[in-house]
């Protein structure tokens, strides 16, 4: 609808100007309007990323990945916030997915995503190791 996608548009001028909390409300107002769209599920996700709210921060990932399982945001958040539990390999396996679809279609957060995923398997390999 409309309104919900004035609410979206008022939470990315406030996550732009870094008052993340007030961008998350008006991301929440327009999910409850349209529940599968998925835009202001993953920019919700990334305010929440932004205050290190990992669980929210997954759960809005996985309801983002209810609706597109190729999301490469979705998914390489959901890889960041498994790093945050110490779930290395799932981490591993989460990232992966998000590289193939991002290599899929020439996404420009490759080398972002590749740094996650090399991160998540040397700290698995710390595991590990010990």
């Amino acid at each position: 609808t409309a309104v919900a996608e004035q609410l979206k548009g008022q939470g990315n001028v406030l996550y732009q100007r870094g008052k993340y909390s007030a961008a998350i409300d008006a991301y929440t107002e327009a999910i409850t309007m349209c529940p599968r769209w998925i835009l202001p599920i993953i920019n919700r996700a990334l305010c929440h990323r932004k205050k290190k709210n990992w669980g929210d921060v997954r759960q809005d990932c996985v309801k983002a990945l209810d609706i597109d399982r190729q999301s490469i945001k979705a998914n390489y958040m959901l890889g960041l916030s498994l790093i945050f539990d110490k779930k290395y390999s799932e981490a591993s396996a989460r990232l992966t997915k998000a590289l193939e679809y991002a290599r899929a279609s020439e996404a420009t957060m490759q080398d972002e995503i590749w740094r996650e995923l090399a991160r998540a398997k040397y700290l698995q390999w710390e595991v590990e190791a010990v």
